[in-house]
């Protein structure tokens, strides 16, 4: 499951969540009432509405990928965590895989 923050282009400034599907986006809102509106409140309740997100997933797109911008999943991450062996040089200095 991909989930996604996204605005139409012809909408610029009105972020939504949405999951990513062949063919392009289905909007969270559009098909879920209470659908919350960012990613960490889609967090907070995401026990509660995988199954009706989950149920998306066999559904059509309602956006192309063309007709969409995709943001960053978090607007304003609290922290952002790395691991430091992204590079062969630094595992080996590491002694590590």
């Amino acid at each position: 499951m991909k989930l996604a923050s996204f605005s139409l282009r012809n909408a610029p400034g009105k972020r939504r969540l949405g999951l990513a599907v062949s063919g392009g986006i289905v909007a969270l809102d559009a098909h879920i009432p209470d659908a919350p509106s960012t990613m960490v409140a889609l967090m907070d309740i995401w026990d509660d509405l995988k199954p009706k997100v989950q149920a998306l997933e066999a559904g059509p797109a309602d956006y192309a990928l063309d007709a969409v911008t995709l943001h960053a999943p978090v607007e304003r991450p609290g922290k952002i965590m790395g691991i430091g062996l992204n590079y062969a040089d630094h595992a080996a200095e590491a002694d590590m895989e």
